[in-house]
């Protein structure tokens, strides 16, 4: 079941995140092999033959800082491979702005921080303006998103 809405939950692959060991700067080697080890089963769970085809895995969902699970965060040079791993294997890659959207985190938006060469094909946030958003990047995606208006407000970027 799932957390909160008590519905039976879609059997989807999750990768693990990173449970980074603080201070960062006493602990930079565990979280580096901690975050390759994430990213390894990241691009196992893609690359797996049984993700393929009719069951091919439609996109990736990361959050940047996931609040109700804890507070949890990762490096920048995380995010970058998480993206990159996602554009080598032509997996739409969406950031869950939900929580970090509009300034929280330092910048307008999360993703803006991780120094990404290639921004994320969608962005969702809600909770601080007062409608449910996703944005495209239409740039990347050539028209990625399939939703309904009635579904969503799209606002295309780039």
């Amino acid at each position: 079941w799932v957390h909160k809405i008590d519905i039976p939950a879609f059997p989807w692959p999750v990768a693990p995140f990173p449970q980074l060991k603080y201070p960062l700067s006493e602990n930079e080697e565990f979280n580096k092999q901690e975050e390759a080890r994430c990213l390894e089963i990241y691009k196992n769970i893609l690359d797996d033959p049984a993700n393929q085809g009719d069951n091919c895995i439609a996109a990736v969902i990361i959050e940047p800082v996931q609040s109700e699970g804890g507070d949890r965060h990762a490096s920048n040079d995380y995010f970058c491979s998480l993206r990159n791993i996602a554009a080598e294997r032509d997996v739409p890659f969406i950031v869950d702005e939900v929580q970090t959207g509009l300034y929280p985190t330092g910048t307008r938006w999360a993703y803006e921080a991780w120094g990404l060469d290639n921004p994320p094909d969608v962005m969702v946030f809600s909770k601080k303006p007062p409608v449910k958003v996703f944005l495209e990047n239409t740039i990347t995606s050539g028209g990625l998103s399939r939703p309904h208006a009635s579904y969503a407000q799209r606002v295309p970027v780039g």
